[in-house]
């Protein structure tokens, strides 16, 4: 699974970060997430965004965030 650290301003939320990587797509670059669409789920510090405060999710230091897709099938 591939990891990256960014570097984002003291008021960054969920949504902020999550433009920040549409914007680096948008220039061709690999951490994109636009790909991803309305069916991302994520997680801060191993807790849904859902049960947080959406994409209104403050971040801080060190925190870690993870981007998943869910998969369905059988």
């Amino acid at each position: 699974m591939p990891s990256r650290t960014v570097t984002l301003p003291g008021n960054a939320t969920i949504g902020s970060l999550l433009r920040r990587l549409e914007e680096a797509e948008a220039r061709g670059k690999p951490e994109g997430v636009r790909a991803a669409g309305r069916h991302l789920v994520v997680l801060v510090n191993g807790r849904n965004v859902a049960s947080l405060d959406g994409w209104n999710t403050r971040l801080r230091d060190g925190d870690c965030v993870m981007l998943v897709v869910p998969a369905a099938g059988g």
